[in-house]
């Protein structure tokens, strides 16, 4: 109050409200319009994540398998060539249906290179593939563990019939072999595989094997 004026004047305090101003400021927006280019402030950022299964591997076909194995093999091209073909013309199992002459007359390969071929085929992994009969399939594997001419062998080779009637004693006395003998070489038959191509088809492909099993 000023005493010397004849109309004393009295300051008066604004009236406070409940409400801070500072409240009705959108400091998201605020500090967005403010930063540096390009910078978005986790309010504002949106991130597309992508669906689990894109880090899924692709499965891996009987073809895919054998062609790249295949494709590290030293070869001339012509062979290679009807080891394509071979591979080409594969069943889901693994087996070779279709007569060789045929494979060859449709790609216009000759006998030679398609019988190459299909060594070639054969000495890939799993073992077994290319064959055209079970009896084929099962004995490219026993030879590829090196037991060729064996009891195993001649089982499979000659006695296939009796095996699959399970005639253990009757093989024993046709081969003159030990039972004892018998029964071990139906014992390593038995972990072959009849029909290799099978892993890799289908949802099996993603299927991993594990290298150990335990059992309680």
């Amino acid at each position: 109050v000023d005493a010397g004026a004849s109309n004393p004047t009295t300051l008066v305090e604004p009236a406070k409200t409940d409400t801070d101003p500072f409240d009705k400021i959108d400091f998201g927006s605020f500090f967005d319009d403010y930063l540096d280019p390009g910078f978005k402030s986790p309010a504002s950022e949106s991130v597309e994540k992508a669906p689990f299964e894109t880090f899924l591997p692709s499965p891996v076909t009987l073809s895919d398998h054998l062609l790249s194995q295949l494709s590290i093999l030293v070869m001339p091209e012509h062979v290679r060539e009807a080891a394509n073909a071979i591979i080409g013309n594969l069943e889901e199992s693994g087996y070779l249906t279709s007569p060789l002459e045929e494979v060859a007359a449709a790609e216009g390969l000759n006998a030679k290179d398609i019988e190459a071929g299909l060594k070639a085929v054969q000495s890939l992994e799993p073992t077994g593939v290319g064959a055209s009969s079970l009896r084929e399939c099962l004995l490219l594997q026993v030879e590829a563990r090196g037991a060729r001419d064996g009891v195993a062998w001649f089982i499979i080779h000659d006695h296939l019939k009796l095996l699959e009637t399970r005639q253990y004693t009757q093989i024993a006395k046709v081969m003159g072999r030990p039972l004892e003998h018998i029964q071990i070489a139906v014992d390593v038959i038995r972990h072959l595989d009849p029909a290799p191509g099978l892993r890799y088809s289908g949802a099996g492909a993603r299927i991993v094997e594990p290298d150990v099993y335990i059992s309680k």
